[in-house]
């Protein structure tokens, strides 16, 4: 067994050896960010630097690494060049100077980061994610050379836009600035603006933005337009709109989809697929203004032309109403002439069909008083039969011929006894025959009964 060291004398000889290995060397190396953490009151980062196994989660090997002051300038440098933020899952092409120290430990201190890696890297993942789009949604999104064609762009803006779905985050410049340009126009024009909040950077920005558009399509309300806005943040997060599930989402939406997301440098996948894409939310703003004051404009250009040719055709019928006053008067003196001339030839021809109805109309009355005379002459005649047959037969039943052939006329108190049941016990009554009149009193009515 050889003579036990304290610990203190094998880290110094670790260092010695690191020193002699690798003293004031650089290595570039490539590996993915992990468990960073800022510390913004010392301007440091500290982190890992991480390896995994190809196509696999597995981490193959992990150092721990640091980025002082100065570094930090080179990774802000490296953040805007890039459009990305210096975080966790990012893989970076960095500079590293490898450091052992006795009492932290060995980790590496960054140097510097190559952005050129990084550009790279994000170039293929957003070909990636473009090809898939195509390759898997063939009917919603096609290329055509440097610019695609998407089922949102074939969609049909509103004469006017009025109802607007806004997504984005309330608390940024951006989305304050859009509904400060419409809500303040010139113009004065009323906008229906419904706020879909949303993040708009962050790992869970694109999911939001996708949960918010499919209730914006399953909204009872006609929406206009879609605007997705962002900006007032940091320049860095820009993945959101790069992602898959998004653009398939803005590609494939029913209604209009505006994009403002608020850089100047490149255009996001969602900028390609969207309807119409803007630098900032503010020109979002500025352009639907702008179309609702070309349809006012093309309304008020109606309206001129509809004045200007209502006047000309005024005009016109004025002057065909001035020349009809102005031949007025000859033209009524030749219509009442040949009115009167009418008339004269229709006086005439009464006068002559008059003369030829009369003596027509004569001899038919002559002919129907002389068939009249006969016809009443036969009527008295028969109707002077029918008065002496009817005198013949009341003479046969007068009372007094009645009375003569043995009939009796039987009154009870003046009455005329029509029928037995009239007569009343006890009652005088009066019977009476040709010449003779009896007086009885009724003693009983048997009523036709047998004693």
């Amino acid at each position: 067994m050889s003579q036990p060291l304290k610990l203190s004398q094998l880290t110094a000889a670790i260092a010695q050896v690191m020193q002699q290995n690798f003293g004031n060397k650089t290595f570039w190396v490539i590996a993915e960010v992990s468990g960073l953490k800022y510390y913004a009151g010392k301007n440091y980062y500290f982190f890992n630097l991480i390896e995994k196994e190809q196509d696999s989660t597995m981490i193959k090997t992990s150092i721990s690494a640091t980025a002082w002051s100065g570094a930090v300038n080179q990774i802000r440098r490296f953040e805007k060049i890039t459009g990305r933020p210096f975080a966790d899952n990012l893989e970076v092409l960095c500079c590293v100077k490898v450091e052992y120290h006795v009492t932290y430990g060995l980790k590496l201190n960054l140097l510097d980061i190559d952005s050129s890696f990084t550009l790279g890297k994000l170039a293929l993942q957003r070909e990636a994610t473009i090809a898939r789009l195509i390759n898997e949604n063939p009917t919603i999104i096609q290329r055509d050379g440097e610019r695609f064609i998407t089922f949102n762009q074939l969609r049909l803006l509103h004469p006017v836009i009025q109802r607007i779905a806004l997504l984005g985050s309330p608390e940024t410049d951006g989305f304050r600035d859009f509904k400060h340009e419409l809500q303040n126009n010139m113009f004065h024009y009323y906008f229906e603006i419904d706020v879909f909040p949303t993040r708009v950077q962050g790992p869970t920005a694109e999911e939001m933005m996708v949960e918010q558009l499919t209730k914006v399509a399953a909204s009872s309300i006609n929406y206009d337009v879609v605007v997705l806005v962002r900006g007032g943040g940091a320049d860095t997060d820009m993945l959101a709109y790069d992602g898959y599930d998004l653009n398939r989402t803005i590609a494939s939406f029913p209604i209009p989809v505006f994009t403002g997301i608020g850089h100047t440098r490149n255009e996001t996948i969602a900028d390609l697929v969207a309807f119409q894409s803007f630098k900032t939310p503010t020109k979002v703003a500025s352009f639907i203004i702008e179309y609702n004051r070309k349809f006012e404009d093309e309304i008020r250009k109606c309206w001129s032309d509809i004045a200007v040719k209502s006047l000309q055709h005024l005009n016109t019928k004025q002057k065909q109403i001035a020349r009809l006053q102005a031949n007025i008067p000859g033209i009524a003196n030749q219509y009442i002439f040949s009115k009167k001339m009418d008339l004269k030839s229709i006086e005439n021809l009464l006068n002559n069909k008059s003369l030829t109805f009369l003596l027509r109309k004569s001899d038919g009355l002559n002919f129907l008083k002389q068939k009249m005379q006969v016809v009443v002459k036969n009527y008295l005649e028969k109707q002077n039969f029918i008065l002496n047959t009817n005198s013949q037969v009341l003479k046969l039943v007068a009372p007094e011929q009645m009375l003569k052939r043995g009939f009796a006329i039987v009154y009870q108190q003046g009455q005329w006894v029509r029928h037995p049941h009239q007569l009343k016990e006890g009652v005088e009554i009066e019977t009476k025959f040709y010449k003779t009149t009896v007086t009885s009193v009724v003693k009983q009515v048997n009523n036709g009964k047998e004693e």
